[in-house]
């Protein structure tokens, strides 16, 4: 059975479980190493990636280090795309799994979220909800980054082999529309 982790150290990690039951797809929430050992996918969510470094253990790391050595998807949405990111600027910890910059806080403050829909790429150019909560914004792509979504020409939604990013919270909304894209890589991934 399929099974997807979500790391619940910090930040929105029950509204991405509330969308996999949406999907009928089996979670778990991630707060101990040991349990990454069970899942064909992770899911880093947003929240304040400041806080999320300062709560991750050494451990947790490594165990993260060894899911993506394996080739297990990983999707990081908003703070967890800048963990996931090999670059951040402020300078700050990141798990250096695609290459990519991130700029955390790049719309501004927290009065400046905001809502709107986005076209992805490799949908048939599907509209979707997307909602930026003190977002960062990606740029300078490596060459083998996929670009599935930009706004205002930076990409927002991106993957490179095993790592999915969206610098907006794909949870707050009702489309199921990346969760269900990150759950078929899952499921290519656990039938391997």
């Amino acid at each position: 059975m399929l099974n997807i982790g979500i790391l619940a150290l910090q930040g929105g990690y029950i509204a991405h479980q509330n969308v996999l039951a949406k999907l009928e797809v089996t979670s778990t929430l991630i707060t101990s190493p040991s349990q990454l050992d069970k899942v064909h996918g992770l899911i880093i969510p947003g929240g304040e990636s400041s806080s999320m470094i300062k709560l991750l253990s050494s451990a947790m790391i490594d165990a993260i280090h060894q899911l993506h050595l394996r080739n297990t998807p990983i999707l990081g949405t908003c703070a967890g795309s800048i963990l996931l990111a090999r670059n951040v600027e402020p300078p700050q910890f990141s798990f250096n799994f695609i290459n990519i910059t991130a700029t955390r806080n790049a719309y501004g403050r927290q009065l400046d979220s905001f809502v709107d829909n986005i076209k992805i790429n490799s949908a048939n150019e599907q509209l979707i909800e997307a909602v930026f909560i003190r977002a960062p914004k990606l740029k300078y792509p490596g060459p083998h980054v996929e670009l599935l979504a930009q706004y205002d020409n930076s990409p927002i939604l991106i993957k490179e082999k095993n790592v999915l990013l969206a610098t907006f919270h794909p949870e707050l909304t009702k489309s199921t529309f990346i969760h269900t894209l990150f759950m078929n890589e899952c499921k290519l991934f656990a039938s391997k």
